[in-house]
């Protein structure tokens, strides 16, 4: 994502601060994700939620 933003910057015309939330929410996004994905895998098991994973 922060190589891409730079032309997705000059095609939509955003500012710095924009670009700063854009990249955050990707970065939150990444992280929940890591964290559900973790839980999920302690409870279910790794091959279980892997399964899931490509399914979805």
């Amino acid at each position: 994502m922060p190589v891409a933003i730079i032309p997705m910057t000059d095609e939509f015309k955003w500012s710095l601060h924009w670009q700063a939330w854009i990249l955050s929410a990707f970065a939150f996004g990444y992280f929940t994700s890591q964290v559900v994905g973790a839980c999920a895998a302690s409870r279910f098991g790794g091959k279980t939620v892997l399964l899931f994973a490509v399914f979805l």
